[in-house]
């Protein structure tokens, strides 16, 4: 409409020039028409009486109109009404004159102020084809469109705004396929991670279903089937927290915890096992309390410790350290274990992955313990040597990293605004 406004504005210079050159050429034929009547009147009087001449001269240039000394000789022919002039020749041709003029400026004024609205609802109207049909594209789920429009007006900000709503269901989209494609691998890997148990069971209950089997070979058999059994409960229940961290349904809440009391929880569950291996602990905490959330923080430092047992040997040594600075609390849990290889150091955070196909670790623990770290705006890296140990460092961010609208967000988590701006630049 401001763009209408200002055609529409010119436009009006437009008529008001051509109406004034308009008044000017009638003044002028008008002029022309009063030299050709009054020469058509002086000739024929002229003709008949040559000898006024002069006298008709002086009073054609010398006439005041607006003298009140005047001969009634035009009452008397009722030629001083202004509606009995129409019966001239000379108004009759003013008259058609004026009418074929006034008709061409109003089919030129008309058309001048006709073809800018038809050019503005013809643009706008191809505009919103335009949008119709990269819409229309969408629906068949063809996001990759650009709707940007850089010039001024409702429209452009429709189209704008609509090329923001694309890609965000553009990302939302490629999310859910992302997600779907992890769920079949998840369902995919769980059925692996059940299917040796459930074999084994299998085979178990077909050695037990002889009758001749001896009191002591049975009961082996029941234990074995016992410990089956807790690894398929241990597999189900640790899929189910990781399911939840992931769906978002949980959310963590960080308070001021005891760093002592927390190390000391999440090594009690352990005592026992490390104990039979007769391994040694050794806790260095200089640090009161720190910032995390109690329950899955424990959870995440219990699986972090268990590798650390499964993977040291008889007489080794585990400890632990919690320290801090100005920024973040660190806990640090190092083995003189076996160690990781490089070939698998940068794949142990990654779910179900196993750096012995040979061992009963399913593969998850570790990656728990990443992401309970990560959703409390932590880090968690891990170096190792083989045959030397292992470290894994555990850092817990003091202050929250927030977004532009004063939402918690992760160290290296971007906001769905960041994430559009960066998509569309």
């Amino acid at each position: 409409m401001k763009k209408l406004l200002i055609r529409q504005s010119i436009i009006f210079l437009v008529l008001l020039l051509f109406g004034i050159c308009f008044h000017t050429m009638m003044f002028r034929y008008f002029k022309r028409l009063l030299i050709d009547n009054n020469q058509v009147i002086a000739g024929t009087i002229l003709e008949k009486h040559p000898e006024l001449e002069n006298e008709l001269v002086e009073a054609m240039i010398t006439a005041d109109p607006t003298n009140t000394k005047k001969l009634p000789i035009l009452e008397k022919y009722d030629l001083d009404d202004i509606d009995a002039l129409d019966e001239l020749s000379f108004m009759k041709q003013v008259k058609e004159t004026l009418f074929y003029v006034q008709l061409l400026y109003l089919i030129i004024a008309f058309l001048l102020l006709s073809v800018p609205f038809l050019f503005y609802f013809y643009h706008e109207k191809k505009r919103m084809r335009e949008i119709r049909d990269e819409l229309s594209k969408v629906l068949n789920d063809d996001f990759y469109i650009s709707l940007s429009d850089y010039e001024e007006g409702e429209l452009s900000n429709l189209k704008n705004d609509l090329q923001k709503m694309i890609v965000m269901l553009r990302d939302y989209n490629e999310s859910m396929h992302q997600d779907k494609i992890a769920l079949e691998q998840t369902l995919s890997d769980i059925s692996h991670q059940l299917k040796t148990p459930l074999t084994s069971m299998y085979m178990v209950n077909d050695l037990l279903m002889n009758d001749h089997i001896e009191p002591e070979k049975k009961k082996e058999l029941l234990l074995k089937n016992k410990k089956q059994l807790e690894r398929i409960e241990w597999l189900v229940t640790s899929l189910l927290k990781i399911s939840r961290l992931d769906s978002g349904v949980i959310q963590l809440k960080r308070d001021s915890i005891s760093a002592q009391k927390i190390i000391d929880d999440a090594l009690a569950p352990l005592l026992i096992p490390i104990e039979l291996k007769n391994q040694t602990i050794k806790v260095d905490c200089d640090v009161d309390t720190f910032f995390c959330d109690r329950h899955w923080t424990m959870e995440a430092l219990i699986n972090l410790l268990k590798n650390a047992h499964e993977h040291t040997k008889e007489n080794g040594m585990i400890q632990i350290r919690v320290k801090e600075n100005p920024i973040y609390t660190v806990i640090t849990i190092q083995d003189n274990g076996e160690g990781i290889s490089k070939k698998d150091l940068p794949h142990i955070f990654k779910r179900f992955y196993k750096t012995n196909e040979k061992s009963d670790s399913i593969g998850i623990g570790l990656n728990m313990a990443k992401m309970i770290v990560e959703k409390q705006n932590g880090t968690i890296a891990v170096t190792s040597k083989k045959n030397v140990g292992t470290t894994f460092t555990l850092k817990f961010y003091k202050t929250e990293l927030l977004d532009g609208k004063g939402n918690k967000k992760t160290k290296k988590e971007k906001t769905k605004k960041e994430k559009e701006e960066e998509h569309l630049k």
